[in-house]
């Protein structure tokens, strides 16, 4: 299940970079959404108590 997963979310990934790649200015607020979330996990992870 985890390999079909994945799959579906690198396609859906691919088809966003496909549709924006000409635009610079969508491009940077995706970027910076993305980034986001990845440093809203990362401190929802470090501030997880065992």
């Amino acid at each position: 299940m985890s390999t079909v997963w994945n799959s579906f979310v690198a396609w859906i990934a691919g088809s966003v970079t496909e549709r924006f790649a000409g635009r610079v200015g969508v491009k940077k607020w995706l970027d910076r959404g993305v980034g986001g979330a990845f440093v809203g996990l990362g401190i929802k992870l470090a501030a997880t108590h065992r």
